[in-house]
């Protein structure tokens, strides 16, 4: 973003298509002491005026406004391409742009994170059909009938309702019974009425909150898919005059064909190294463990970072309050501030884990394309990281950042800015192998 832009004329505010400010009463000349942008910030920095923001501003406008995050450290001038990843304008960009404005599917599924499904631990094919389902691409004859009048548009397998992507997939009852008998015993009835897109969403995200482990959300998202896939070919079978497999062959085949690929899934885990420490371990003897982590909701986030020593004791928790457009941002922003906390303080024996894999890719290679949202945040860590040698930084899982993780929920929740004393942290976050006594971070400065 240009901070020397024209705050009335030009469109600067990024995902805001051609959008130009304009003042919260509208009937009122722009504000003449403030054409450019960086009369927005206060003096002397690169910080939002947050309260001139609400004066000029409405509401809507000053919440999209500080979602751009300044580095600290002055940057070079760029152009960014706002629908490119890496900021640079690509024929792929511009295509996804103009698509996305003549479909409606595209439209009404670019919410959608479709890394959900290309990151999902499933056979490519069973990929691609998930993406034909979620933007209604099978030939279904509901579909069919948009392009050219069917007589027929009943469920080949039901002959209940109308064959549409949402019934094959959530309402018929040859699905309900298959998933009711199966081996998860899952009654899909509350479930109904919702979208084929969400439905899938929540089942392939992860971290949620769906299934109690990591390992079993996997293994549930194989299920899905492979259940998807039987009743495609099951409908494929009679729509084509063939007779599909009963009940009960259709359960040995999901069965059998289920366990068969997640014992691959396991397999390619384990043969490729992919499969790292579940638990918070200490750091060596006078070495200290930063561990941060974020909460991200609608635009909202919680950034927080926690210090420990040797003994595993909590020697100090901070927490921050921002406004963001996507998570990667905040886990970039929870990592500055406590790369500024640790440069004031004067520490030097410091390591850094974190559960976001980008971040620490990016952090680790310079060569890496970085969203461009956050490349100056990743860029001000590398700097910071080459003028102190004795830092470290590495990937841990969601269970090694138990007590990092369950802080961002508190914060975000209680809206909690600024030191937590130990005495206050709430209990989860003793609750990973590190000590439950606190301790005083004077003697470490």
């Amino acid at each position: 973003m240009n901070s020397t832009g024209l705050i009335w004329e030009e469109p600067w505010i990024p995902y805001v298509v051609s959008f130009k400010p304009s003042p919260i009463i509208a009937d009122s000349p722009p504000y003449p002491s403030y054409r450019l942008v960086r009369n927005l910030f206060l003096d002397g920095s690169n910080l939002w005026n947050v309260r001139l923001l609400y004066e000029m501003f409405p509401h809507s406008v000053v919440q999209e406004i500080r979602k751009i995050h300044f580095s600290h450290i002055p940057q070079p001038k760029k152009l960014f391409s706002c629908p490119s990843k890496s900021g640079n304008f690509t024929s792929r960009s511009a295509y996804l742009t103009d698509i996305a404005s003549r479909c409606s599917h595209a439209a009404q599924n670019s919410t959608f994170s479709w890394n959900y499904i290309w990151n999902a631990k499933i056979h490519n094919r069973h990929k691609l059909l998930l993406w034909r389902i979620i933007i209604d691409l099978l030939p279904t004859k509901a579909k069919l009938n948009s392009f050219f009048p069917l007589n027929d548009l009943l469920c080949p397998i039901c002959g209940l309702e109308n064959e549409s992507a949402n019934h094959l997939f959530i309402r018929c009852p040859f699905l309900l019974q298959i998933w009711f008998t199966s081996k998860w015993n899952l009654c899909l009835n509350p479930f109904i009425n919702e979208p084929i897109k969400d439905c899938i969403a929540l089942v392939l995200k992860e971290n949620g909150n769906l299934l109690p482990s990591e390992i079993l959300r996997e293994e549930f998202v194989v299920y899905v898919a492979i259940i998807c896939d039987i009743m495609w070919k099951n409908r494929n079978l009679i729509t084509h005059g063939s007779s599909p497999p009963s009940l009960q062959d259709s359960l040995r085949i999901l069965s059998s064909s289920a366990s068969t690929h997640w014992n691959s899934e396991l397999a390619k885990s384990t043969t490729s190294g992919k499969i790292v420490v579940h638990s918070w371990t200490k750091p060596p003897k006078n070495w200290l463990k930063v561990n941060s982590d974020c909460s991200f909701s609608n635009g909202q986030a919680s950034c927080v970072f926690i210090i420990r020593n040797c003994n595993g004791s909590i020697l100090l928790a901070h927490s921050s309050i921002h406004l963001c457009h996507d998570p990667l941002t905040v886990e970039s922003i929870a990592v500055r501030e406590a790369c500024n906390f640790i440069a004031n303080a004067k520490l030097k024996n410091v390591m850094f884990e974190l559960d976001l894999l980008n971040a620490i890719l990016f952090i680790k290679d310079h060569s890496s394309a970085i969203h461009w949202t956050a490349s100056h945040l990743i860029h001000e860590t590398q700097k910071f990281w080459g003028l102190r040698s004795k830092l470290k930084f590495r990937f841990c899982s969601r269970n090694a950042n138990y007590a990092a993780h369950n802080l961002a929920k508190w914060s975000f929740s209680s809206v909690f800015c600024g030191f937590i004393p130990v005495n206050c942290l709430p209990l989860p976050c003793f609750g990973d192998r590190g000590s439950p006594i606190g301790d005083k971070f004077n003697s470490y400065c």
